[in-house]
């Protein structure tokens, strides 16, 4: 009797498609919670806000309106670190396969994209264009180095920071919302 075969044989092609397909799906599904929970809480957020910004809510009811936002405030950062944190791995994943296999680099980091585009927009390719790493970065506009991702963590929390802010104002000064 023989020992088992710790390492598997190679997969073939149909089945390395299959999975590559399955990996891309996952990490575009990530992608899609990662942008539509904010919007979903933030649209929670606005009707809790309503309650508590209302010349006739109780100072109860305001209490609890906020209360409330806080909690979805936590809940959102959490939800939404944990999409971005299973997005980034399985775009990794792509990635590394992608690199494995010698495939374009679909899922590559948009500078990485912009300087392959640059260097294979000339025949033949442009070995300088790929060999400064830097050159897209330094062309694209400011505004996209900005990470959406970032946004909205400092969106949450400053609405978080406004919901204290109204709790405060309706314990201490609650004719300030009157």
């Amino acid at each position: 009797m023989s020992a088992p075969n710790p390492v598997p044989p190679p997969a073939s092609d149909v089945l390395l498609a299959a999975n590559y397909g399955a990996l891309s799906a996952r990490r575009n599904h990530f992608d899609t919670l990662l942008w539509q929970a904010p919007v979903i809480a933030l649209t929670a957020q606005a009707f809790l806000f309503l309650i508590a910004l209302t010349a006739s809510s109780t100072p109860l009811a305001r209490i609890v309106a906020m209360l409330l936002s806080l909690l979805f405030t936590v809940a959102s950062i959490v939800i939404l670190i944990k999409h971005r944190y299973h997005e980034l791995l399985d775009a990794d994943l792509l990635r590394k396969f992608e690199d494995a296999h010698r495939l374009y680099p679909i899922h590559a980091h948009p500078d990485v994209r912009a300087r392959l585009v640059e260097a294979f927009s000339t025949v033949p390719p442009d070995p300088a264009a790929l060999a400064d790493e830097g050159a897209a970065a330094r062309r694209r506009p400011g505004y996209l180095g900005i990470r959406g991702f970032r946004m909205w963590l400092g969106a949450f929390g400053l609405t978080g920071a406004m919901a204290v802010a109204v709790i405060v104002i309706t314990v201490v000064r609650p004719g300030w919302l009157a």
